[in-house]
């Protein structure tokens, strides 16, 4: 498992992707994929550009694990329990419900060397979040056993902060598929019975729906 280390490389020299983005020629755009670790792919120029701009050595550049971090989520018992409208003001209230259960595989050379299994704290009100998530919906996921909170703990300790901060994004990632693949289900069921009044809705929240995952090791 591979990381750019853009974000600290520049918080320790108190630089801005803006900045950086003037000096060098390289997109804001790109150099926001970077920080956030959202790119798949990164140009040799690009990083050599970086790298010559930072001055350090295509090494410093990354992080590396010798393992990956996979995570699995199944969903059950997924429900859109109260859609309500109201005239012309439209959507009024929609509440979600589902479980989730969540499995973070450590895989080396492609075989599970380890599992986590993890269940879900569904926050679906921001008024009562207490992690201060800007997003409408939020995810806690905590141990299943204290065998796995130990676990947990162990592997956040052995990878550091900017790998946990990647596995929890690959976990709301790996959630917001889920959810989009039970709100299509849910889409397609209403067609097959001819049930056409929240068709329109339901694409949308599944192109649109936002939710913000944290993993728990307490």
């Amino acid at each position: 498992m591979i990381l750019n280390r853009l974000s600290i490389l520049l918080a320790e020299r108190n630089l801005r992707a803006t900045r950086v983005s003037v000096e060098t020629g390289i997109a804001r755009s790109t150099l926001s994929s970077l920080v956030n670790n959202d790119s798949k792919m990164i140009q040799i120029e690009t990083i050599n550009t970086l790298c010559e701009f930072l001055k350090i050595p295509p090494s410093d550049f990354f992080d590396y694990l010798p393992f990956d971090l996979v995570p699995k989520i199944l969903l059950s018992d997924f429900i859109i329990d109260g859609v309500e409208y109201s005239g012309n003001s439209g959507l009024i209230t929609d509440i979600y419900n589902f479980t989730a259960e969540l499995f973070i595989q450590k895989k080396q050379n492609g075989n599970e060397k380890d599992i986590i299994e993890m269940d879900t704290h569904f926050i679906n009100n921001p008024a009562k979040n207490p992690y201060g998530s800007e997003y409408e919906y939020f995810i806690s996921f905590s141990k299943h056993s204290n065998e796995d909170l130990s676990k947990l703990k162990k592997l956040r300790k052995e990878i550091g902060p900017t790998f946990f901060t990647a596995l929890e994004k690959s976990v709301k990632i790996t959630l917001k598929e889920e959810i989009k693949k039970q709100i299509e289900k849910i889409s397609e069921e209403a067609v097959n019975n001819h049930d056409l009044s929240n068709l329109d809705y339901f694409n949308s929240l599944a192109d649109n729906f936002e939710v913000d995952v944290s993993l728990e090791t307490s």
